[in-house]
Parts: structure tokens; sequence; C-alpha cells
């Protein structure tokens, strides 16, 4: 991940030449009480070999229920139209609970981004 020998361009690593788009999450499932999943973020550097992971960004966390429901990491129970994920952000120490629609007929998430094509 991040920039090879100083080239802002990203072309053999992980990343999208801006800081906007060089972003990593790292989602698994949690042995903690309380907790369903742990979610690292990682900023990727542009034109370093560096990565942080002193900070937190809100629209990968956004996504980290949705996907613990579609991968499997978390159930609804059977006709529940609603999950809570409980979510440890292993950067910050903070807990993050996010509320997401499931389809309960095969218990996935539901989810709808304004124009884009499913």
């Amino acid at each position: 991940m991040g920039s090879k020998n100083g080239d802002v361009r990203q072309l053999d690593g992980v990343g999208g030449a801006t800081s906007t788009t060089s972003k990593v999450a790292v989602i698994k499932p949690s042995e903690q009480q309380g907790i369903d999943v742990e979610y690292t973020f990682i900023q990727v550097a542009i034109g370093k070999e560096t990565l942080d992971f002193s900070g937190n960004c809100g629209n990968m966390a956004s996504g980290v229920g949705p996907f613990a429901v579609e991968e499997g990491l978390v159930r609804a129970e059977p006709g529940a139209t609603h999950v809570d994920v409980s979510i440890l952000n292993t950067n910050t120490g903070k807990r993050i609970v996010e509320t997401v629609e499931v389809d309960e007929r095969v218990n996935t998430a539901k989810t709808a981004i304004m124009s884009v094509l499913a």
C-alpha cells in the first residue's frame, strides 16, 4: 500500500492518487463481548511509503455495518427488518453502533446509493 519510490500516481500499490481515494478498511469478527466486528481505518499516504493508523473516516465507517451483514459476520433475527451492528474502531477505541436495514427473505443488507445502478 502507498506510493513506492515517491510515485504520487500510486500505480504499483493500493490508492487512488488522492487522499480521498486512498483509504483502506480492515474488518474482522470481534472476540470482545458486545462487539460484533472490529474495524481498522488506514489512510494511505500520497507520494510516500507510509500508512496512517491514527484516525477514522466517517465515509468508510458508514459501510462497515452493511458489509458485516452482507458478508454474514452479523445476522438479523428471523423476520427482522433491521439489525444493530456493534463496531469497535480499533484506531480510536470507540464503539460505533449502526442500524442496518435488512431484507428478511435473504437476511442481507439493503443499501441504496443515489446514482449507482445495482
